[in-house]
């Protein structure tokens, strides 16, 4: 190619002279000179064969005549060095290429099947080919725990591999998310098994990441309603035979979400966000699914072309995720975001994964001076994490206002399966948290007999209620729960109390009974544990009452008292024991191993002598003190509308 052909009317052609000639002043005009070998160095850097390159050119050549370049720079080009030159010839074909449509290169999402990339965008060939078939998540969790259980581990690429999905289009970003997933997923695990986990839309991720980890793996899909489909968004779930949930509705509302509150460990909501149109309201109901101390793992674009699904709304910096989670409550515990200029302009115009090294893909830019996020990320994640205090599911109340961030975390099923029935555990007794200082499971019915501190109420109890020790006190079950457990880091004491108190509509007056046992038991713990200072540990009281929140039981805990002639006590006349009430009540606990359970059968020297009716209070009843104090309900500040919701009752219990 001789300087004539350079030498065009076509502005680029003319860098391209100028960038020749000034070769030319510095090297050999003959052989093995920058003018002779620049082009086929550039040939052999790009990987183009000759036929490839061939092409090129004549494309190049063809589009010599396109006239994009704004008078003002065709008349000179301003470059004074070769990098500056290089740069300008870059931006100037840019223009030239977008103008005859050579570029975007292919759209991010919607790819051609004839793409000769596709077979290594997605990883096999048989993608291309339309052979994909549907994962086999149980397959892919089997495969997982046989591994493990063989002692099989996989590389790094290998684990990073099989987390992205080779169907899906968005490659580089699904790398980016496979990667952010295993840098946090030991800080996920790090309180060991998990019991609900939910992901959206189909479980890949929780299958190909925390197999074994979590009890049942749930699926979210989300909808939203339309003027045209009113219907859209409302709530709904089905339960596989397995337990596995899937739930359906609108994140946007808390009352058509669907999923309970509290009920899950982790939520997986990858590129979900930009689709949500009020992301505020959308994360607060996530935060509410999260049970404390659980974790989401949150992802959204920043650099993206509009993609419906069925609609986009909003792109995602470091600080507007942020910004979300402190709205919400939630912690910020890791940010990832990944990418930079040359990245994300590469991306928009088509360039897929096979263009890009893992460290290009996977890389943070520095901060430049004064800012706090780099410039250029592509996406940003995030992991988010719900305080880590401890809320069962039912009534709890808190004795006082402060109550620490505890790392144990108390799992409300595991603890009901312990049979640990009328016995106590001290340290050292085969312990196998060194944070739980002691266990203790007692019997109402044995409790409210042996206390010496109730002695003095049980003697009216027996006067005015003469069938009550004999006739019922014997055959109830309800048990008592109470736990010790210690702050890893700061060495605090919290006492842990948990029921299931019995339930006939005519007992109010044995639960206030069984409710002032427990408390006495609770107070007698605390001051076991009390510390160098002679101050009493925290209390956290929690169970299934069947209490409505106007009944006497809810009132001894709430304002610290209830009087001798309140209206629960008048059960007492009202309720007598049936063959149905011996069903009732053992179906609130679990079996009761014999070994572990204390006679009762009448003890001649345990005799409650009746109070003289010139001694009696006035009422049904007995006045009641709680030892503790008022609690502190934990749901004041934000009451629920129900808890319970059948076809005969829907209030709170």
């Amino acid at each position: 190619m001789g300087m004539e052909a350079w030498l065009s009317q076509w502005p680029l052609l003319q860098v391209l002279a100028k960038i020749q000639q000034s070769m030319d002043l510095l090297g050999d005009p003959i052989a093995g000179s920058p003018a002779s070998t620049a082009l086929p160095s550039l040939q052999r850097a790009m990987g183009f064969d000759d036929e490839a390159w061939r092409l090129v050119l004549t494309e190049l050549h063809s589009a010599a005549h396109t006239a994009v370049v704004p008078q003002a720079l065709r008349e000179r080009v301003l470059c004074t060095s070769g990098r500056s030159c290089a740069a300008e010839f870059f931006a100037r074909l840019q223009l030239l290429l977008y103008a005859k449509k050579d570029l975007p290169l292919r759209d991010q999402i919607f790819l051609d099947k004839q793409d000769h990339l596709l077979s290594l965008q997605m990883l096999q060939s048989r993608a291309a080919e339309g052979e994909l078939k549907e994962y086999d998540w149980m397959k892919i969790v089997v495969e997982d725990l046989d591994r493990h259980a063989e002692g099989t581990q996989r590389s790094r690429e290998d684990e990073l591999r099989s987390m992205m999905p080779m169907d899906h289009p968005l490659q580089v970003d699904r790398m980016q998310l496979a990667h952010f997933i295993l840098e946090v997923r030991e800080e996920i695990l790090s309180g060991g098994l998990m019991e609900r986990c939910l992901e959206w839309d189909q479980p890949f991720l929780l299958a190909s990441a925390f197999a074994g980890a979590c009890q049942w793996m749930d699926v979210y899909s989300y909808s939203e309603p339309t003027p045209s489909n009113p219907n859209m968004g409302l709530p709904g779930r089905h339960r596989f035979p397995g337990g596995t949930l899937h739930y359906w509705g609108d994140m946007e509302s808390e009352d058509r979400f669907g999923v309970d509150p509290e009920s899950h460990d982790l939520i997986l909501c990858p590129f979900i966000f930009e689709h949500v149109s009020q992301p505020w309201l959308a994360i607060r109901t996530l935060a509410k699914t999260l049970r404390p101390g659980g974790f989401i793992v949150w992802a959204a674009p920043m650099y993206q072309r509009y993609h419906g699904s069925p609609h986009d709304y909003y792109r995602y910096t470091p600080k507007g995720v942020t910004a979300l989670a402190k709205h919400a409550g939630l912690e910020v515990q890791r940010l990832f975001s990944p990418g930079d200029l040359s990245l994300v302009n590469g991306v928009l115009m088509g360039m897929l994964l096979p263009y890009w090294r893992p460290e290009q893909i996977l890389r943070e830019e520095e901060l430049q001076e004064k800012e706090d996020a780099p410039r250029y990320p592509l996406n940003v994640f995030a992991l988010l994490r719900k305080p880590a205090w401890i809320a069962p599911t039912a009534a709890i109340a808190l004795h006082r206002h402060e109550l620490p961030h505890w790392p144990i975390l108390w799992n409300y099923g595991s603890f009901l399966a312990q049979q640990h029935r009328g016995k106590t555990k001290a340290a050292g007794e085969d312990q196998k948290d060194p944070d739980v200082l002691q266990e203790k499971d007692c019997l109402f019915r044995n409790l409210l007999r042996t206390s010496q501190a109730f002695r003095p109420q049980l003697q009216e109890v027996a006067a005015k209620w003469p069938d009550f020790l004999t006739g019922i006190l014997p055959r109830m079950s309800t048990v008592f729960q109470l736990t010790v457990v210690r702050h890893r880091a700061s060495g605090r004491i919290l006492v842990l109390a948990n029921t299931h108190l019995f339930y006939h509509p005519n007992a109010r007056h044995i639960r206030l009974l069984q409710i002032m046992c427990l408390l006495h038991e609770v107070q007698e713990l605390r001051k076991q544990h009390k510390d160098a200072e002679g101050q009493l540990p925290h209390i956290i009281f929690a169970g299934d009452l069947n209490c409505l929140p106007e009944t006497g039981a809810v009132q001894l805990l709430l304002t610290g008292q209830v009087p001798s002639d309140h209206e629960d006590w008048e059960t007492s006349s009202q309720f007598a024991w049936r063959d149905e009430e011996a069903s009732a009540d053992a179906g609130e606990a679990e079996e009761i191993p014999k070994s572990s359970v204390p006679s009762m059968e009448a003890d001649d020297t345990d005799v409650v002598e009746p109070l003289p009716r010139e001694a009696w209070q006035k009422g049904s009843g007995i006045a009641l003190q709680n030892p503790l104090g008022a609690l502190v309900d934990v749901y004041a500040n934000t009451p629920q509308k129900f808890t319970n919701y059948v076809h005969d009752f829907s209030g709170i219990l």
